[in-house]
């Protein structure tokens, strides 16, 4: 609301839980200190945004009862907006999806191809290495973020971000695939308690479904204040994948 959502006015998004029978899904869990985690990116994956509905005023009893949810969201610029919104319902972890047209001025839609390695995010240095350097799909492959002063110093106290070393969230490049995991640091594992610190490295383990290009999106905290990362990583052709072309099948 409104129906016809317009670039850099608030806009209240509405999702309905329901079960296999239709009635309100209730019973959802806390899930890294939130009940519901909402990503939304722009058509050319330059625009990010995880929200929570407690950012904004808290759960209250009538959605918990309903399963309608509802929070403010405001969208910076024209154009089509893909929202996932991950819950946790007993051990399901379950991804409601959605597709927003956002109105004003119009601009062409280009997805950028950087594939460095090494970017500067306000006043850190982060690094992402992939092991070999070649990712494939359905195969495991180690990110590994480090973490650097604008000096070129390790960073070593980094500090839970929603209970996690890191939280990231991947989506392909034509936004049918997404995925929000988190991060893990020895000693801790992808569970950081309040008050610890860590750093320079985070790990994540991430298995991609299908060759192309995906958006990375990582977000850690230091000092109180939450970065925003994101990396472009091209994933090549799995063995399943060259299988699948042998025997007359198809890849996206």
């Amino acid at each position: 609301s409104p129906v016809e959502p317009e670039a850099g006015k608030q806009t209240l998004l509405t999702i309905a839980l329901t079960d296999d029978k239709n009635q309100p899904l209730t019973g959802l869990e806390i899930s890294h200190e939130r009940l519901i985690h909402f990503i939304v990116v722009s058509e050319d994956l330059a625009e990010f945004q995880h929200i929570h509905i407690e950012d904004f005023g808290g759960i209250t009893e009538e959605m918990k009862k309903t399963g309608v949810f509802t929070l403010p969201v405001k969208f910076p610029k024209a154009g089509r907006y893909a929202i996932a919104a991950g819950y946790l319902h007993g051990t399901h972890e379950g991804v409601a999806r959605g597709v927003v047209n956002v109105s004003g001025e119009q601009k062409t839609v280009t997805l950028k191809k950087d594939l460095s390695r090494e970017k500067r995010f306000n006043d850190l240095l982060v690094t992402l290495s992939t092991g070999s350097g070649v990712v494939k799909s359905g195969e495991s492959t180690n990110f590994e973020y480090v973490v650097k002063d604008l000096k070129g110093s390790p960073v070593g106290d980094l500090e839970s971000y929603l209970s996690a070393p890191m939280h990231l969230a991947i989506w392909s490049f034509d936004q049918e695939y997404f995925l929000h995991t988190h991060g893990e640091v020895p000693g801790y594992g992808h569970t950081v308690p309040q008050g610890a610190t860590f750093g320079p490295y985070i790990n994540a383990h991430i298995v991609f479904p299908w060759p192309g290009l995906y958006k990375v999106f990582a977000e850690f905290s230091r000092g109180g204040k939450v970065y925003e990362t994101d990396f472009t990583v091209e994933v090549k052709p799995g063995a399943m994948d060259a299988s699948m072309m042998t025997q007359g099948g198809h890849s996206h």
